[in-house]
């Protein structure tokens, strides 16, 4: 073998082990989740609209999954999924919004939440949390130390335990996650948890939000969107109020990126960019009118299933993976990978990202209503709990809001076969909502029922 050939032998063996070793390992990580956020509002994902510098620029150096799905289109049933690497139809949680759940997943002994399994390896584990939805005495928090300035294990003592008090704002949320940031001890490892509200309802853009997006003053009588609002618009409306209605939601995210954009900047500034996992999500995306209505209290269309995906960390090549669609269940595994965590729960049903996928299609699902796609191209969607089998079938790649149904559905693959399969292979939780709460989880007083109602009316959730 001559010298040339020797060398360009010398270079494929050389590429090939640089290729198939692991990343260097992680020290800390950060878990940013915009609620409410779909990934078409952001620029990396293509949205036209100036709403995410901070978010692109931190894109730009990262991996970004273009087909990302939630596996539950509202809070409670998508954090639940993320947190311990579950289908919903598996962990249970798809409640309707006022379900009476008092026993909480404090006594669901068979999940295993991320917080729960960073704690046999040491880390601190701290959340601050904007979303009055995910209260604690639901049991939340498992697995954490501090929820929202809180001693998770002194919860159970009762009277200690806030359920629906005031929920800090996203302005606070960024400074308590700032000071976690700016407080990691030398030494220890670290995971901080950061849930942010700002394009939820009610809607609130800032001044320079809407100079931004050439929001007009007057484009809602008092500066906000809410859900009276909302409900008067769905009963009556022209299209540029509307319209409107749509921009203030665009303003909200580009408000959103400007928190995530000081998050991101704490890490540099305390010297933990090159030595933290971050990974960039939503818990479910928002419906604008695409089907006559604003929010996202029902329904798996692509607008609330669809979400960002974006992970920095030491060692991994930025680079878009449009090859394959994921789950947010896969969030979890691919984390404690990329801490060096050689440790994956039995009940978790994620796959690491970084790893080749053995996953026959991805699902979601809402109160019976599911979707499945292969290539995240072709979705079907159908009522899986009942025997009506009457899918639906469209092109979300030509087709993003999901307007026609194809009239000849591609016959490569068979999706509701393939849900029908995936469904008999994991059966549906049956939790006794009636059971007595344990652990930190408690019943809620009257009071403090009466307040969530309120807060879940605030958040457009309840008439």
């Amino acid at each position: 073998m001559n010298a040339p050939t020797l060398r360009v032998a010398g270079l494929l063996l050389f590429a090939s082990l640089v290729q198939c070793t692991p990343p260097p390992t992680a020290r800390h990580a950060l878990v940013i989740v915009v609620d409410t956020l779909r990934a078409d509002a952001l620029g990396l994902y293509g949205s036209p609209w100036p709403t995410s510098p901070n978010v692109d620029a931190f894109g730009a150096r990262s991996l970004v999954f273009d087909h990302a799905w939630a596996q539950g289109t509202y809070t409670p049933s998508s954090y639940v999924s993320y947190m311990t690497s579950t289908w919903v139809r598996t962990h249970g949680w798809d409640f309707p919004v006022l379900a009476p759940v008092e026993t909480g997943i404090c006594g669901w002994t068979d999940l295993v939440t991320l917080p729960e399994v960073l704690a046999r390896h040491g880390f601190t584990r701290t959340a601050f949390v904007a979303n009055p939805h995910l209260t604690p005495k639901l049991g939340f928090p498992r697995g954490f130390e501090i929820w929202n300035g809180l001693d998770v294990e002194a919860l159970g003592s009762g009277d200690a335990l806030p359920s629906v008090g005031p929920q800090p704002s996203d302005s606070e949320v960024v400074e308590r996650a700032r000071e976690a940031v700016f407080g990691w001890e030398a030494g220890r490892r670290h995971f901080l948890y950061v849930h942010l509200m700002t394009p939820h309802l009610p809607l609130a853009p800032s001044d320079g939000a809407r100079q931004v997006m050439d929001l007009p003053e007057h484009w809602s009588p008092d500066g906000r969107l809410d859900v009276d609002r909302v409900r008067a618009l769905e009963r009556s409306s022209t299209r540029e109020q509307r319209d409107w209605s749509r921009t203030a939601y665009y303003a909200s995210v580009w408000d959103g990126d400007r928190h995530i954009g000081r998050i991101l900047s704490a890490l540099a500034e305390a010297g933990h960019e090159d030595d933290t996992v971050v990974v960039l999500l939503s818990d479910h995306g928002e419906s604008l009118w695409e089907h006559g209505e604003y929010g996202h209290n029902t329904g798996v269309w692509e607008t609330l299933a669809r979400v960002p995906l974006v992970i920095r960390a030491p060692g991994v090549r930025p680079e878009r993976r449009s090859d394959r669609p994921v789950a947010l269940i896969d969030v979890a595994p691919t984390v404690i990978s990329l801490l060096g965590i050689d440790e994956q729960p039995d009940s978790w049903q994620g796959e690491n990202l970084l790893g080749a996928s053995r996953r026959p299609a991805l699902f979601t699902e809402r109160l019976g209503e599911v979707a499945v796609t292969v290539d995240g191209r072709h979705k079907a969607m159908g009522r899986g709990r009942t025997h009506d089998r009457r899918w639906r079938v469209f092109d979300v790649r030509n087709d993003p809001a999901e307007h026609a149904a194809l009239e000849a559905p591609p016959d490569r693959e068979d999706l509701p076969a393939l849900y029908a399969a995936w469904s008999s292979a994991h059966p549906i939780a049956r939790r006794d909502l009636d059971a007595p709460p344990v652990g930190f989880c408690a019943e809620l007083t009257e009071a403090e029922r009466r307040e969530r109602v309120r807060q879940l009316r605030a958040l457009g959730y309840v008439e």
